[in-house]
């Protein structure tokens, strides 16, 4: 069996957290910020704009706040606005404030851009995450493709199953804060529960953005007398497993 692993890096900056829409107060953005603290990633991502949701489904965001509370804990009262407010320019009016919320480990907040035009208010902001949050891996999504688009590092035609009779079955994932020397692994589990291919990966240098990863199996190298059913790949980084990804083969 041949193991194949491709890596590459994606110079693109994905914001984690933000209110995009055009809001009329900021009491709409405030609400979207407490939205974070309480993990309720469902209402999160009615505040987001259908670009933002394309860079960062829902499925991902829940990832993040799942992630997020495991390393700062839950908050110790309640979120507020912050009374730092800096006018960056008269027309249009461009101003910024902080959102902040103490946590049982580290305190966050989020800074919000407010421009006001003549067609209302629009609020754009950047989770501006603890230090904890902003150096540890975070694996912020995984799909199964149609095929990968290695120039681009692009996942063409999410699946929820595939067919065996492809050439190729491709898994693709999207980290951020990866750093140098940290092992990215990969076992693909077949419907029986046998392991029929694993992969690993060491990161050489830390990318100063995130990082796209992809790794596939070829079916026809693989000599299986029933692949049908629910297979599972397992992610792992440096050892300790973080979430297992079940798909569909089908005839």
């Amino acid at each position: 069996m041949r193991r194949r692993l491709f890596i590459a890096l994606l110079i693109t900056l994905v914001p984690l957290f933000g209110c995009s829409e055009i809001q009329e107060s900021w009491e709409a953005c405030a609400e979207a910020a407490e939205y974070v603290h309480l993990g309720d990633a469902e209402a999160l991502c009615g505040r987001f704009s259908p670009k933002m949701l394309e860079a960062l489904p829902c499925d991902a965001l829940e990832r993040v706040l799942r992630q997020t509370a495991d390393l700062v804990g839950e908050p110790v009262d309640s979120c507020r606005w912050a009374y730092t407010y800096q006018v960056h320019s008269i027309d249009p009016v461009q101003a910024t404030a902080i959102y902040k919320c103490p946590f049982a480990h580290q305190d966050l907040k989020v800074t919000v851009n407010v421009e006001v035009t003549e067609s209302g208010t629009r609020i754009s902001g950047l989770w501006s995450d603890a230090p904890i949050l902003r150096s540890h891996p975070v694996l912020l999504r995984f799909e199964l493709c149609r095929e990968i688009n290695e120039g681009r590092n692009a996942c063409i035609g999410r699946l929820s199953e595939t067919s065996w009779s492809e050439p190729r079955i491709s898994v693709w994932n999207q980290w951020q804060n990866l750093r140098g020397g940290d092992r990215v692994a990969w076992g693909w589990f077949a419907p029986s529960g046998q392991v029929v291919a694993d992969f690993d990966y060491q990161v050489e240098e830390s990318p100063p953005f995130d990082y796209r990863t992809w790794a596939y199996i070829e079916p026809s190298e693989l000599e299986l007398e029933n692949p049908y059913g629910t297979w599972t790949v397992k992610i792992a980084l440096n050892g300790k497993e973080l979430e297992a990804f079940p798909f569909e083969v089908v005839r």
